[in-house]
C-alpha cells in the first residue's frame, strides 16, 4: 500500500539542469569583433560547443551579433547575443572555423 507524501508538496524537487551541452569554466581572453566598432578585448568565463558567456572590462554594449576570436583555442566564432547582464553576456554560436582570423575571409 502506497501513501501519498505530504512533504513532497513542501519542498520543491531540485531543478534539474537545461543544458543541451557540458559547459566548461575558463577565463581566457578573447576578442570581439563587430562591424561598427573597433575590436574589444574581452573574457570568456565558460563555453560549451553551443554558445558561451562573455565578459566585457566595462559596462559597453554587446552587439547583436559578432565575431568571437579566442587565441588560446585559434577558433573564430560568429556569435548571437540571446541574454544581456551587465557587462556579461550569453552567446549562441551560429559558426566556428579553426585558425580563421576574425580579419580573414575564408579560405
Amino acid at each position: 500500500m502506497s501513501f501519498p507524501n505530504p512533504f513532497k508538496r513542501m519542498f520543491a524537487e531540485p531543478k534539474t539542469d537545461r543544458r543541451q551541452m557540458e559547459r566548461f569554466y575558463s577565463e581566457l581572453p578573447a576578442t570581439l569583433y563587430a562591424e561598427s566598432s573597433d575590436p574589444v578585448e574581452c573574457t570568456l568565463l565558460d563555453y560549451s560547443d553551443l554558445g558561451a558567456r562573455l565578459k566585457m572590462p566595462d559596462k559597453r554594449h554587446f552587439p547583436d551579433m559578432f565575431k568571437l576570436y579566442v587565441p588560446e583555442t585559434d577558433m573564430t566564432y560568429v556569435a548571437e547575443v540571446r541574454r544581456r547582464n551587465g557587462d556579461e553576456a550569453g552567446l549562441f554560436f551560429i559558426s566556428g572555423e579553426p585558425g580563421m582570423k576574425p580579419w580573414q575571409g575564408r579560405r
